[in-house]
């Protein structure tokens, strides 16, 4: 008898030893009569289970988990990657449920809106269509809390809606307020006209003092959006974008950034600069570089074909791109292959057709892109999947708790969205009123919007 060697096989015929990688397959065993009868009808059966459980699949595809559907296949121990979709649907189910709102009047027909976080409480500024900046004042308990100062709110829903807020006249610009940001350092805010001009204020070192810049109007006009980013500020006007890299230092020229077209949308990512423009063009500039330059040309004319400009802009990670364009096309794109232009996810849904003045938020954290349309709707959508949040089953013209669920009066100007503590509220400006979601939360005995299974 032949000893086992690992790794070999032992030839009766040849009487010798091979490696087992070359040993024949063994041919298969001839099936007995008997049996083909039982096989068949046990492979039937078989059909039958696997296109019921393909039915099964289809159907849970289709159809929308609900609140308690998710909390019991989460209990049923998935793995990671479905506990972490399961709370992702859980979530989005919950924002799309939202019923609190708290309303809060604006002093006159609001062009700008901005609200960021300052620490322990929110900083709060509109810009009207007359050139006017206001700033904030909430009237509460007078007990000297954080924000019992001008141009500060309270960081909570239930804080907010206790406090009375007042609008105090900061500075008129001399034209249409265009764009608002403070990101917790600086407040800049810039105006749309041929005399355009930029407010500056360090709020870290100079809180009670601020400067504007003015700029030759056969350079820099009509300046339609800006992006903050620390010191630097990245501006879309007329025909150009403009790179200024530090705003401490007023003596520094900027640089332009030439489009051909006016910029509506821009946006920065360290030393890169993307511009969108009225043509429908989408360029990419190297701030390294100290010169004027033209940039490189990004998604192969996908917008300029369709004649469609491009309004909105928002970086979702290091490689991925949102696009809004006005003829409400919403998609996102892989930079690391923007030569394509062709999109890695869509967003259905959005209404737009000409009207360039429409919200648009991302919230990063919980995976979410809000967009105002032109049909005075508001819309969300999940950055993961592509897939709106539940459809309402009504639509009220009327009631405004729920921000999915109403027609506005208006079409929203401005989304903004801030965080505190465990709450998340979106901002949305629609024109005279300013109004305050809590995401997630419900009032008590509102009813059920939302379709769930």
């Amino acid at each position: 008898m032949p000893r086992e060697l690992p790794g070999l096989y032992f030839d009766e015929e040849k009487n010798r030893y091979f490696p087992l990688s070359s040993k024949p397959k063994e041919l298969p065993q001839p099936s007995q009569p008997g049996n083909d009868a039982s096989r068949e009808n046990s492979s039937d059966s078989t059909d039958g289970e696997d296109s019921r459980v393909d039915a099964r699949r289809s159907r849970k595809r289709i159809q929308k988990r609900g609140p308690w559907a998710v909390t019991s296949e989460l209990r049923s121990g998935p793995s990671y990657a479905c506990r972490h979709r399961f709370v992702h649907e859980f979530m989005h189910g919950q924002i799309a449920s939202t019923s609190r709102v708290h309303p809060v009047s604006l002093p006159g027909n609001i062009s700008s809106f901005c609200v960021s976080d300052a620490g322990n409480r929110l900083r709060c500024a509109v810009g009207d269509n007359k050139g006017w900046l206001y700033q904030v004042f909430s009237i509460g308990s007078g007990r000297g809390e954080a924000w019992d100062e001008l141009g500060y709110i309270p960081r909570t829903f239930d804080e907010i809606r206790s406090r009375v807020l007042t609008w105090s006249h900061d500075l008129n610009l001399g034209s249409e307020i265009s764009s608002i940001h403070n990101d917790g350092s600086k407040f800049v805010a810039t105006s749309l006209g041929p005399v355009c001009k930029v407010i500056v204020q360090d709020i870290a070192t100079h809180p009670d003092r601020s400067f504007v810049l003015n700029f030759d109007t056969r350079k820099v006009a009509d300046v339609w959006t800006s992006y903050l980013d620390g010191p630097s500020l990245v501006m879309g006007a007329r025909k150009k974008a403009v790179f200024i890299r530090d705003l401490d230092n007023t003596m520094q020229s900027f640089i332009s950034l030439d489009t051909d077209s006016d910029v509506f949308a821009v946006q920065k990512d360290k030393d890169l600069v993307y511009a969108g423009a009225r043509n429908g063009s989408l360029k990419r500039f190297d701030t390294r570089i100290h010169k004027h330059q033209h940039g490189r040309d990004l998604l192969s004319g996908r917008y300029q074909e369709k004649r469609s400009s491009i309004t909105h802009m928002g970086l979702v990670n290091e490689w991925h791109l949102v696009v809004n364009g006005i003829n409400g096309d919403l998609d996102m794109f892989d930079l690391r292959f923007s030569k394509h232009g062709t999109p890695v996810m869509a967003f259905p849904g959005h209404v737009n057709s000409f009207t360039r003045e429409l919200g648009f938020t991302i919230d990063a954290e919980s995976d979410l892109l809000f967009a105002a349309g032109q049909d005075a709707r508001l819309r969300a959508w999940s950055l993961r999947t592509g897939d709106p949040l539940c459809t309402p089953t009504q639509v009220d013209r009327v009631d405004i708790t729920n921000p999915f669920g109403t027609v506005f009066e208006r079409h929203v100007q401005t989304l903004r969205v801030t965080r505190a503590k465990d709450e998340v509220m979106l901002w949305a400006n629609t024109g005279k009123d300013l109004l305050v979601y809590l995401l997630g939360r419900r009032s008590r005995g509102a009813p059920n919007f939302f379709r769930t299974v």
